[in-house]
Parts: structure tokens; sequence; C-alpha cells
């Protein structure tokens, strides 16, 4: 996804040396990504990252992680709104950006059931 790199290009934007210039983006875009995790025999999910959304006026985005059965969906979605974001809106956009990526970090966890562990050994699949 293009966010991580915008973000990087804000950050680095001659901020430290006082030349802001706006950003001007490529083009409006809208990113979807849809991924189907399916979770290995045994294995339960302890803990998702809740739903998350971010907008500033010149982009949106949105993510989450629902758990049915034993599939992990994951879906987010990514769109830039406006071509051109002028100087004095640029720290609205960098905390957007940083905002987006924090929640890209956001990871589910699982965990072996012991169930799933105890019958391994019973099996002899164990040691």
């Amino acid at each position: 996804m293009e966010a991580n790199r915008l973000e990087n290009h804000i950050n680095h934007s001659d901020e430290k040396s006082g030349n802001r210039n706006p950003i001007e983006f490529q083009e409006t875009t809208l990113q979807s990504d849809m991924f189907d995790i399916a979770l290995p025999p045994g294995y339960v999910v302890d803990e998702l990252p809740p739903p998350f959304q971010a907008h500033c006026d010149y982009a949106r985005y949105k993510s989450e992680v629902q758990v049915k059965d034993t599939v992990l969906h994951y879906t987010r979605t990514y769109e830039i709104t406006d071509l051109v974001v002028p100087s004095e809106k640029l720290s609205g956009v960098r905390d957007f950006f940083h905002q987006v990526a924090a929640a890209d970090q956001r990871r589910p966890s699982a965990h072996r059931h012991p169930l799933a562990l105890r019958d391994e050994a019973h099996l002899g699949l164990r040691r």
C-alpha cells in the first residue's frame, strides 16, 4: 500500500529546512485489500485488533480483522480523495499517515489450544 511511502515523503519534505512545499499526489486512488488467512489446526484466536478508521481532508483509511471458524478475514481500504495538499495542511496529513502506519502494525494473536496439544501427545504426534 502506498500510505507508508507517502508518510515517509511527507516526513522528509524539507520541514527541517523550512521549505514547506505543497504535496501533489499523482492521482486520486481507491485501494482495497482483502486477505483470508487459515489458522493452523489446533490454534485459536486470543485477540483481534479493533476496527480502525482515520481520515483527513485528503485521504481516508479503514481496516478490520474478523475471525470466522478457523479463518481470519482482514480488509482495509485506503483512498486519496484530493490531489494537492497545501503546505499549511501538511501537519494534518502527516498525523493521518502516522495513524495509518500505527494501525498497520497491529496484529491479531493466536495460540495453540491446550486440547490440541493433549490430543497430539495422546496420538504420539508430539514428544
